[in-house]
């Protein structure tokens, strides 16, 4: 087998506080079964940063390619390609594969590219599968790590939320709401190189 499939689908971020990340997780707690573990993402880029300029000069397109680590065991490859709020998950066994893949994928002309680990990034995350086409995760105790600078940054008062799901239940947006939640932008992989350069 030389990938693994992930479907495609919308996802929409927050940023909590620490405050809202415990209020939350105790409504989840009340009516569903949630998961913990750990995660870590060791993203790549070009010598040029090109898939973080993506991101920086507001492309539609935006490719992220990124090594991903379960409770320091578990690993792959995954290729994320974003058009607009619609993200295309694919998962490799290896970085060969993934990255041609993204090379058939891409609306930008991508040569033969030598790709770097730059920013590795930790945190916990506690996922709630409401159903196959509603998923729930909250990070918290997010570490992330310049692998070029090998300089550091803790994010632990704040926490990330994401809401994967083609259509948000209006029972979601309500708590939210009365939360005062909002919803935000945030990439991990700018985060952690602007924090650590």
């Amino acid at each position: 087998m030389n990938e693994l499939k992930v479907k495609e689908r919308e996802e929409t971020k927050y940023i909590l506080s620490n405050h809202q990340y415990l209020m939350l997780l105790q409504l989840l707690k009340y009516k569903y079964l949630v998961n913990t573990y750990h995660v870590r993402s060791n993203y790549y880029d070009t010598q040029n940063k090109d898939f973080l300029y993506q991101k920086l000069d507001g492309n539609f397109q935006k490719i992220k390619l990124r090594q991903r680590i379960y409770n320091l065991k578990e690993s792959f490859f995954e290729a994320k390609v974003k058009n607009g709020k619609i993200n295309y998950k694919q998962r490799f066994y290896n970085l060969p594969q993934t990255w041609n893949y993204i090379k058939t994928v891409s609306k930008q002309k991508l040569g033969t590219l030598v790709l770097y680990p730059i920013i590795q990034v930790d945190y916990d995350r506690t996922a709630v599968d409401i159903d196959e086409d509603l998923r729930i995760t909250l990070d918290s105790n997010i570490l992330f790590k310049n692998l070029i600078t090998n300089k550091t940054h803790l994010e632990n008062h704040i926490c990330i939320l994401e809401i994967k799901a083609f259509i948000i239940p209006s029972w979601i947006k309500l708590t939210l709401h009365r939360m005062n939640i909002s919803e935000s932008n945030f990439s991990k992989y700018q985060e952690g190189y602007e924090n650590t350069i």
